[in-house]
């Protein structure tokens, strides 16, 4: 009757080809809702089964389906639309809700709300709590009006963080005062952000997924410097380094007394253990005798039984870097850094011929004054100042009796083996001050498990954690061994720098 007063023309139009047509009025007709469902309702995302969301598929792609099920051989047309579905789990996962009777009827359950309604209905006055349509709300301010905001009992906490954390669209794992400040103008329950501050830190998603904005956890525990040269020394391999040199050479391994700061550096074409031990044997022990301690990285040049066998049978104990903590032999790798940038600067301009020019620079950085003693490392070596090519002629002075030098040699050694080591102290206490200010020294005990940061990565979005992990031993302040629940068999050493704490 209403079309009456209109001219039109009625025209089929196939399915296929109605592409106009919106979601909802081309869903197939199925069973009828449950009216009660219109009530209104508040929406929390929590774990569901996945079976109650169904896929959603438009009438002609059903029809479409059936036909090709009725015509298996005929070959898919090029005009017909490609069959695409829409699964709500794809773009808000898990949802459920309770409606405003069911939030009504776990409030009369909690005791602590009960209690606070039966106030209300004795003093109606009371400004903190309102009730509304049966419902307990918190009165808030925000920013110039007041705004009533439900309570929520404790066992619909969890469903509301995980809603308003969680998910993707509600959530999306974000900080804690983000997800206070969201949370805070919807709902109210007594230490909110307490509450909210735990479920985070304990989420794993981010506690792996997310990097830490602090410095990294640990003070630095600086080691007493040795009582004599040749004592305690590192090892270290540069490289590969390119262009490699004219003779091939790709390679240097240095080695550093840790009390004069003196150092040795030999190019070489490989970083196999051969090569290291040969460099130890004829450039240190045979020339200055076995050092006490030797200190390395983890590398497979290190770690190989040629090594530790050639260690071994010279008295020399080996210890090991942490793993990815290059702050252990700091020593040798600030060294490291200093010679290629003087490298670079001194070699030619095909950049081949640096291991000829690697004796040079290693002969000067020996002869100059090391910030750290003080000294140069070549008087703390042979007790007397290295007198250099360009250099004025001195007068020599002569002492008959060859005791008389030796004492005036171990006196002026001892003096400045004293003052080198007092320096490097005064140094360690400054480097201390300046990287423990304003960091976290959290400390762990045996079964506690955490997370390990991963290092070297890619792309963006990978992982930036792993685990977690449980320590099983604590090898000293700083240093903790970890296992894999998982897989008992893969223990590691790891620095404190890596370590989260998994809640």
């Amino acid at each position: 009757m209403a079309l009456q007063d209109y001219t039109f023309k009625i025209e089929h139009v196939k399915g296929n080809k109605n592409c106009v047509a919106d979601c909802l009025s081309r869903y197939p007709v199925g069973e009828p809702f449950d009216d009660e469902i219109e009530q209104r309702s508040i929406a929390i995302q929590t774990e569901i089964q996945p079976s109650i969301v169904n896929t959603i598929t438009t009438r002609a792609m059903k029809q479409q389906q059936q036909q090709q099920l009725l015509e298996p051989n005929v070959p898919a047309s090029t005009t017909h639309q490609p069959v695409r579905t829409f699964d709500p789990l794809n773009v808000v996962n898990h949802i459920t809700v309770f409606t405003n009777e069911q939030l009504k009827h776990h409030q009369q359950e909690d005791n602590s709300i009960k209690k606070i309604i039966e106030n209300i209905e004795k003093t109606p006055l009371k400004i903190e709590y309102c009730l509304n349509n049966g419902i307990l709300c918190r009165n808030v301010k925000r920013i110039n009006r007041i705004i009533a905001v439900p309570v929520i009992p404790k066992t619909k906490i969890k469903d509301v963080l995980l809603a308003y954390h969680n998910s993707p669209m509600n959530g999306a794992h974000l900080g804690i005062d983000r997800t206070y400040y969201k949370i805070r103008d919807r709902f109210y329950w007594p230490r909110m952000y307490y509450d909210i501050a735990q479920h985070i830190k304990s989420c794993p998603n981010c506690n792996i997924n997310k990097y830490s904005r602090k410095k990294p956890n640990g003070y630095l525990n600086p080691v007493d410097p040795p009582v004599g040269v040749w004592e305690n020394l590192s090892m270290d391999f540069v490289g590969p380094i390119t262009p490699p040199s004219a003779s091939g050479n790709k390679y240097i391994l240095v080695i550093t007394d840790l009390l004069s700061k003196y150092v040795i550096a030999k190019a070489t074409r490989d970083n196999s253990a051969l090569t290291a031990a040969t460099v130890l044997v004829e450039d240190v022990i045979l020339k200055h005798g076995a050092p006490n301690q030797i200190l390395t990285d983890n590398g497979t040049h290190f770690t190989a039984e040629l090594f530790n066998a050639i260690m071994s049978l010279c008295g020399v104990c080996h210890i090991f870097t942490t793993p990815y903590n290059p702050k252990s032999n700091g020593v040798c790798e600030r060294f490291n850094a200093s010679m290629c940038d003087v490298l670079s600067a001194t070699c030619n301009t095909k950049r081949n011929d640096w291991d000829e020019q690697l004796s040079k620079i290693t002969f000067a950085y020996n002869s100059s004054r090391h910030v750290t003693t003080k000294l140069t490392p070549f008087e703390l070596i042979y007790g007397r100042l290295c007198k250099l090519p360009f250099d004025l002629p001195q007068r020599t002075t002569t002492v008959t009796e060859p005791h008389l030098y030796v004492k005036q040699l171990n006196e002026y050694l001892q003096m400045a083996k004293q003052i080198a080591r007092s320096n490097i102290k005064i140094s360690q206490e400054k480097s201390k001050q300046r990287y423990d200010a304003n960091r976290m020294n959290e400390t762990y005990i045996i079964g506690d498990f955490v997370y390990v940061k991963r290092l070297g990565l890619n792309y963006k979005l990978a992982s930036k954690y792993n685990g977690p992990y449980q320590i099983i031993q604590q090898l000293n302040e700083s240093i903790y061994r970890l296992q894999n629940p998982n897989e008992l068999n893969e223990i590691f050493n790891v620095h404190t720098s890596r370590l989260r704490r998994c809640y």
